[in-house]
């Protein structure tokens, strides 16, 4: 398997949210039933080491889309934070945001040589904690610099390019 992740922009401002093109490709030559639910694909937000990009302690004020789904598929309702089960997975960095931080439905696909699923995954630009929560009670990320990269649950030497994105 590949995953690939393609933000729709390198920038988002300041309280915004930035949507990914989340890709797996299968490459295999036997098929294979994957969960591709946000729960086994997914999105890590990191710190860059030695950056001021971190949580700012602040309520959240304007900028909120009330937009909770993180799929574009309807996979999963409901709010995508507040685990930081991904801590450590990027080294020298420090997970901030995390799409497998709440539950999600299960999505099984059975797929073959070639097949590819896309799905769209919003950073709503705030960092989750250790439980689930809303993302209206979560804090924002301040400004500076962040990777994203994409990884499979189950798999998890299946990663994507780590890729960087700037909230201004």
């Amino acid at each position: 398997m590949k995953l690939e992740l393609t933000p729709a922009s390198q920038s988002v401002g300041l309280g915004g949210s930035l949507d990914f093109k989340a890709t797996i490709r299968y490459e295999g030559s036997d098929s294979c039933l994957i969960d591709a639910s946000n729960a086994s694909r997914i999105l890590t937000i990191s710190s860059v080491s030695g950056s001021s990009s971190d949580a700012d302690s602040s309520d959240k004020s304007g900028g909120q889309s009330g937009s909770d789904s993180k799929t574009g598929s309807g996979a999963q309702s409901g709010s995508n934070s507040g685990s930081d089960s991904q801590a450590g997975a990027a080294s020298g960095s420090d997970t901030v945001w995390s799409s497998a931080a709440c539950p999600a439905n299960t999505r099984k696909l059975l797929m073959a040589k070639g097949d590819k699923d896309v799905q769209k995954i919003t950073w709503p630009t705030d960092k989750t904690g250790s439980t689930c929560v809303p993302d209206q009670q979560l804090p924002r990320v301040k400004r500076g610099t962040y990777m994203a990269q994409l990884s499979l649950k189950d798999h998890p030497e299946v990663k994507s390019e780590k890729v960087p994105v700037t909230v201004q």
